[in-house]
């Protein structure tokens, strides 16, 4: 019992902490603390230009996506989508 109470307090605290950098990271890109729901439009608009990118820019935004896919846990891009816009639903 005591391994699942700790378990459960790991499980908390990186939801936490997931949460925290999310919260972060809005603030930081979004000085104006715009709403998740514009954030969430301004991404998918930047996502529907087809922008050249360099191999580097490449590579760190395959591993920002790798990261939120597994901080969501979840095995698609619509998953990913649907789970990002839930949050920005919850936070208003």
């Amino acid at each position: 019992r005591k391994a699942q109470g700790n378990d459960l307090v790991a499980k908390s605290e990186k939801l936490n902490k997931m949460s925290s950098l999310l919260e972060r990271l809005h603030a930081k890109f979004n000085p104006n603390t715009r709403p998740w729901t514009e954030t969430m439009k301004l991404v998918r608009q930047v996502m529907e230009k087809r922008v050249v990118m360099n191999s580097a820019g490449h590579q760190n935004l395959v591993s920002c996506l790798e990261t939120l896919q597994k901080a969501l846990k979840v095995t698609s891009l619509p998953a990913m989508t649907d789970r990002l816009e839930s949050i920005a639903r919850q936070n208003g």
